[in-house]
């Protein structure tokens, strides 16, 4: 059963002290089963040349969760998705080298869900009109050259609306401070209109100020002002960078113009959540809208804002922005992997703990790829996530030899480098048990690279419980954990899991230079160190499926963050001195 609370912060000293409880008996047959051999075996299939990336909705990618779901099913797994026809197959049908025309044979296993990949193309325009007494005139803009556009919906759009200034998008700032309101206070109508916000915030050039001491990243990141603006009605925004910086705001990048023109977005193909155009204009627009349209000058309008800490917005006058955004589209069919246990206690088997890791990477790198140069090579993924997917493979066998009190659910996700996208599909759209009755999930990503004894513990901030468990099955590993994970924590499948408040135990080995390129091969992991991951991995989920209580999804306050970063830090340099 799920919980959550928020709780008065505590001293530290309790939250990391040493656990010196036992790891509950009966893991041990389990554990033993656990072998460094077995996982770069299953690595070296992964990530050999041949599946060239294992991109979603590519034959390779089938392919892969085809080996997932075969070793699955030799651990005695029970498929999630029994076939309804109950079609009979024979031990003899399994014994074929894997290959796609024979997918079939693995259907009940697969959770299976449509992408849909858009592509900005040619055809997309911007244009402002601006009307007078004898008429209007209308000013067209080139995309990649006046502007370009950041867009991942999954439908063309064409709009032709009001424009209002909202400053700098803050809608929850110091004080009271609101730029959604005029200057005398009143709210600003945004239903079918397009916002223009700078991308900052007040009073940003002085570090003593209000804003910039609460450091909010509703005040840093432009998405949040975004996803409010959409929220309050918005059709579109325009991001302006800030003219009381030096040189700003800038014209475009040819190399950023480029690359956001012609990368390409994919998405679940089912979801129901809008997303909303951004619009990157170069100076030149900026200009001609506030000086030569309006007669405002936008450096004066921040500057009075940052001055009086009042805001100063308003609907431009006469003037209206047309936008048509045309996308290329295709559509491409992925798959999950799924099993489970059913646990062996009555009361608990009902419950149940998820064990996951992705199977997918990048492909050639077509998305994704760190080396732009080296695009259209076989980018293996070994350590992400063929690692972690070995690792997973480890843990459906271990579990299958020590039967756990709760039911235990293992999930090969795929999408994950397009967006977390199977997790997501999982979790919004089918998941196997009710979210409700989801214990914990125990993620594995990037577990095979780095220092030997390092590994870094994701969901510490959501939770005092998982770091107790983790801290318990580590008596039993050695290694050292620790918690300065960073935006991590949220940068794999457990971030859509966590966003229902179901806490997370994240397990990763750390980020390295061969992530996301061609070099990310099968002879650079460490498998002692991937086999010592696991055995944490499967103690700690031994002690969350056979527990009596269940761990508490809590939200730690930023300051007990902070001091639990500092520890970990400093544990991990006087480490590496070693």
């Amino acid at each position: 059963m799920k919980n959550k609370i928020y709780y008065i912060p505590i001293l530290l000293f309790s939250f990391i002290q040493i656990i010196n409880a036992q790891v509950l008996p009966g893991y041990e047959d389990g554990l033993k089963t656990i072998s460094a051999k077995e996982l770069k075996q299953y690595v070296y299939f992964l990530a050999d040349d041949s599946m060239k990336g294992r991109a979603a909705g590519s034959d390779e990618n089938l392919l892969a969760a085809m080996f997932i779901a075969e070793k699955f099913r030799e651990a005695g797994l029970t498929p999630a998705f029994p076939d309804k026809y109950n079609r009979k197959k024979e031990e003899s049908d399994y014994k074929a080298p894997l290959k796609i025309s024979n997918s079939g044979l693995y259907d009940e296993f697969f959770q299976k869900f449509t992408l849909q990949k858009t592509k900005l193309t040619e055809n997309c325009a911007l244009s402002v009109t601006q009307k007078n007494e004898v008429g209007s005139v209308e000013v067209s803009y080139e995309m990649g050259k006046d502007f370009f556009i950041k867009y991942s919906g999954g439908e063309d759009v064409k709009y032709e609306a009001p424009m209002v200034f909202l400053g700098y998008g803050i809608f929850d700032g110091e004080n009271g401070y609101s730029d959604f309101v005029d200057s005398d206070g009143k709210e600003i109508d945004l239903k079918d209109k397009i916002a223009v916000m700078v991308d900052s915030y007040p009073q940003a050039n002085d570090t003593a100020s209000a804003f910039s001491i609460a450091n909010k990243i509703e005040y840093r990141i432009f998405k949040h002002k975004a996803k409010y603006a959409l929220d309050k009605g918005a059709l579109a925004v325009f991001s302006v960078q800030s003219p009381l910086f030096q040189e700003a705001p800038v014209d475009i990048k040819y190399d950023k113009t480029l690359d956001l023109a012609e990368r390409v977005y994919t998405n679940l193909h089912e979801r129901e959540r809008k997303e909303i155009p951004v619009i990157y204009p170069t100076n030149k627009i900026v200009k001609e809208i506030f000086e030569h349209m309006c007669d405002k000058d936008l450096k004066s309008l921040l500057t009075k804002i940052d001055t009086e800490l009042k805001p100063q917005s308003f609907e431009f006058p006469n003037i209206s922005v047309s936008i048509k955004i045309d996308l290329e589209y295709e559509t491409l069919n992925t798959q999950n992997v799924i099993a489970y246990l059913e646990g062996s206690d009555p009361a608990l088997k009902d419950e149940v703990v998820v064990f996951s890791g992705h199977y997918d990477h990048v492909g050639i790198g077509e998305y994704g790829a760190l080396d732009k140069s080296r695009i259209g090579e076989v980018h293996n993924g070994a350590d992400d996530n063929a690692s972690g997917t070995s690792g997973l493979i480890e843990l459906a066998q271990a579990f299958s030899v020590s039967k756990p009190k709760r039911s235990a659910i293992f999930i090969g996700f795929s999408a994950e480098e397009n967006g977390l996208l199977g997790s997501k599909f999982y979790v919004r759209n089918q998941p196997v048990f009710p979210i409700e009755k989801t214990v914990a999930i125990i993620n594995l990503d990037m577990i095979g690279r780095n220092a030997p004894e390092l590994v870094w513990v994701g969901g510490a901030f959501y939770g005092r419980d998982i770091i107790e468990t983790a801290k318990q099955a580590n008596s039993l590993v050695g290694m050292e954990l620790l918690y300065n994970i960073g935006f991590l924590g949220n940068a794999s499948d457990q971030a859509p899991f966590l966003h229902e408040d179901i806490p997370a135990i994240f397990f990763f080995a750390g980020l390295h230079d061969d992530y996301h390129t061609p070099d990310d091969d099968a002879d650079k992991l460490d498998y002692n160190k991937m086999k010592r991951i696991t055995d944490l991995a499967f103690l700690s989920g031994w002690i969350l499926t056979n527990q009596e209580k269940n761990p508490v999804y809590v939200d730690i306050p930023m300051d007990e963050r902070s001091e639990i970063v500092k520890d970990s830090v400093k544990r991990q340099r006087k480490f590496e001195k070693k």
